[in-house]
């Protein structure tokens, strides 16, 4: 499942791409992957796209009505006093969102392609779902986005602070490993990016999550932005499906230290690496190296 590193790479691909351009018209091929209402208005047709916004794992496109012509191009894009409306992406396990530019010819053949985002340009975006894990969420404005959807997640992995995080672990006795996980108490983490955060912090993944101290806190935070940094300026970890609006794959699952290295030896100590299922996923880590109690 695309996680925040993804999801950032994807953003930042896309965001060149439309930001300024306008919707001519929205193909709804599968309405059951539509949450709320499934209108061409309330999926940006005949809107300007003016920003993306991505909050843990999630991706918000906003746009405003045309825009009249007295409209400077500092309120188009500040959104001034309009109302801006958007659409709520998450990828699921297999959902991309391509960019097919006006001269690309391949007919909508893709069973999986199931809405379809078409410019004035003639150039258009594709959100496709093989496993149909995800879907496509639509908001009169961003308070209501916040209030239906993103109140339910924590502050983002790459803006929480560590008195924030560390307030989050107090309150639950689940392993770490666990909690890290929960998009209730640090928004954008999946399980690549927590075994590889566990592995760089020499920490047990089954210690208890209200065990960490608040300096250990500090230290996983200033780790974790460190390494969804580094992820993002590669694009990300591509298994299977992920790709940004492009299709280019990312990079840094040629980096991983311990995720999808089960039995092969750690980096550090050689040991093999250990695998267990915590929370029904599947992790890795190493019983040598990570053998602590608390991050450092």
């Amino acid at each position: 499942m695309p996680e925040l590193p993804e999801v950032e790479s994807l953003k930042c691909s896309l965001e060149q791409l439309i930001v300024g351009k306008t919707v001519l018209r929205v193909l709804v091929r599968r309405p059951d992957i539509i949450h709320g209402s499934s209108g061409s208005v309330n999926l940006l047709g005949g809107g300007l796209i003016t920003k993306l916004v991505r909050h843990g794992k999630q991706l918000a496109v906003f746009c405003i009505a045309k825009a009249r012509s007295d409209t400077t191009q500092q309120e188009v894009f500040s959104g001034g006093n309009h109302e801006q409306a958007c659409i709520c992406f998450h990828l699921g396990m297999t959902g991309s969102i391509r960019y097919r530019s006006k001269n690309y010819n391949r007919n909508l053949s893709d069973p999986h392609t199931h809405v379809v985002w078409t410019f004035t340009d003639r150039s258009r975006i594709e959100f496709s779902d093989p496993r149909r894990f995800g879907g496509v969420w639509s908001f009169k404005n961003i308070d209501h986005l916040i209030r239906c959807r993103w109140s339910h997640l924590a502050e983002d992995a790459l803006s929480i602070r560590p008195k924030q995080l560390h307030r989050h672990l107090m309150r639950t006795g689940r392993s770490l490993k666990s909690a890290l996980l929960d998009q209730r108490v640090v928004a954008g983490l999946g399980n690549i990016y927590v075994d590889e955060l566990l592995f760089l912090c020499r920490t047990n993944p089954r210690i208890r999550a209200n065990r960490l101290a608040l300096e250990q806190t500090q230290i996983l935070v200033r780790k974790m932005r460190r390494l969804l940094f580094r992820a993002i300026k590669v694009g990300g970890s591509t298994f299977q499906n992920y790709v940004d609006a492009n299709g280019q794959t990312g990079r840094f699952q040629k980096t991983h230290r311990v995720y999808g290295r089960g039995g092969q030896p750690c980096w550090n100590c050689r040991m093999p690496l250990s695998t267990t299922k915590i929370s029904g996923r599947i992790t890795v880590w190493c019983s040598g190296c990570q053998s602590s109690g608390g991050c450092r």
